[in-house]
């Protein structure tokens, strides 16, 4: 039975509010893992549905996880004895993609149906499989199933169509077990994939190029096990920054995202919403009443991260004038625009003349601010869709009602107990815990 998630809108929010590790980082950990066959231990690891999948995977695996205190977890591969991922598991899953290279380097052979995940348009999985392809796999598709096989993988030059985190993330893995050097080119430089190279070289794996659209990577020996602390999430700091600026009062935030949301940074400058560096791993955010409307693109890192224009859309909606959301990167982003209307925005999303990475046409929404927003009822379609209604709700006059809340919990810790503790009045039923 899907969960609700019901809010008493219209609190004024006070305190702290922690960071958690990033969920697009800490899914692409735990996979790594498996590369070696030693123990790792991983700190800093949110507590979130997906990381809960993860983990499930693994022992369905064979392997061993051990939680060892809140967000800390060793991770024992040794007893793997499977490379075959379960429908179960894939379909409503798309990290299950990160366990292709490991099980692959370990048996010679893996297997898997589709994965799913959020629906934002079209996701292309060719990043993937061409480039696996390149390292001396072979992909074999039948129906809805992914067979592949390499005696080895081998190193490779790979020129990514476009700078996909997660192919980039996906592939550095797999070269960092291929034999000979691998180049990567028009690679991400998000954040998250330079996680994933400090993780690697952690094992012993040589990197050079991290942070750049050139990745190269060259195989050492075996891996190792290691002791790693997965990096912060930037998109849940950004939601807490949204919530802080809509109803905080003298809130305060862990600090340490700051130089990685540039782009997000100066959105927020523009729309007037100030945030103060407190010099001691603090910062310090509250209700902003008069914001300006602004423009944002969305675009490969370090360019406005698509993750967060959902949440961004909210605070939108209470700007001074007319704000535009240029979306480059998926062409169904905005599934949260009907929600908002019904909450009482002014918000409208047409085709663009400009395509995705998909090839499929973009998108731009148009929010007239200003608008006072009512709690409803309305629905989650996606994650980031599902916390731009839990913003919302926070912001509405009366109750909201968030129903299919369990998209939201996939990407976010101790909800609703941590928002209360701030002075919301939030809870979920249908056996959610308060």
């Amino acid at each position: 039975m899907s969960k609700t998630l019901t809010i008493e809108g219209g609190k004024q929010l006070l305190g702290h509010m922690p960071s958690q590790g990033a969920k697009n980082s800490a899914l692409s950990l735990i996979p790594a893992t498996l590369f070696s066959d030693k123990v790792s231990t991983l700190h800093n690891i949110p507590d979130i549905g997906d990381i809960r999948i993860a983990f499930d995977l693994i022992r369905h695996l064979g392997g061993e996880i051990t939680e060892l205190s809140p967000g800390s977890f060793r991770i024992d591969p040794r007893s793997i004895n499977s490379w075959v991922i379960g429908g179960e598991y894939s379909r409503s899953f798309r990290g299950a993609l990160y366990f292709l290279p490991p099980l692959l380097h370990r048996f010679g052979r893996v297997s898997m149906h589709w994965p799913g995940g959020c629906d934002l348009g079209d996701r292309k999985f060719d990043f993937h499989l061409n480039g696996l392809r390149l390292l001396g796999a072979s992909v074999e598709e039948k129906g809805d199933e992914l067979a592949l096989r390499a005696s080895r993988l081998k190193g490779a030059e790979i020129d990514l169509p476009s700078p996909s985190h997660m192919a980039t993330s996906n592939l550095l893995g797999a070269a960092s077990v291929a034999e000979g050097g691998t180049l990567i080119t028009n690679a991400s430089r998000n954040p998250e994939v330079v996680d994933r190279a400090n993780f690697l070289r952690s094992m012993g794996v040589q990197i050079f190029g991290d942070g750049t659209s050139d990745l190269e990577v060259n195989q050492t020996g075996s891996l190792q096990g290691t002791t790693y602390t997965c990096m912060i999430d930037r998109v849940v700091f950004c939601t807490n920054l949204a919530i802080a600026a809509l109803v905080g009062t003298d809130m305060t935030l862990d600090s340490g995202c700051l130089p990685l949301i540039s782009a997000e940074y100066n959105v927020l400058r523009r729309m007037g919403i100030g945030i103060e560096d407190l010099g001691n791993g603090k910062c310090r955010i509250s209700k902003t009443r008069h914001m300006t409307a602004t423009d944002i693109v969305t675009g490969p890192y370090p360019e406005f991260c698509t993750d967060i224009q959902p949440i961004f859309a909210v605070m939108m909606t209470q700007a001074e004038g007319i704000s535009r959301i240029f979306e480059t990167m998926f062409n169904r982003r905005f599934s949260f625009a009907q929600a908002l209307r019904t909450m009482g925005a002014n918000i409208q999303v047409e085709t663009a003349d400009f395509l995705c990475p998909s090839g499929n046409v973009g998108q731009v929404c148009t929010i007239k601010g200003g608008t006072l927003l009512r709690g409803s009822e309305v629905t989650a379609q996606d994650l980031r869709g599902a916390a731009c209604l839990v913003v919302a709700g926070l912001a509405a006059t009366g109750t909201t009602r968030i129903t299919n809340i369990d998209t939201f919990l996939r990407g976010y810790e101790a909800v609703p107990a941590g928002l209360n503790n701030l002075g919301a009045d939030m809870w979920i039923d249908a056996g959610g815990v308060a």
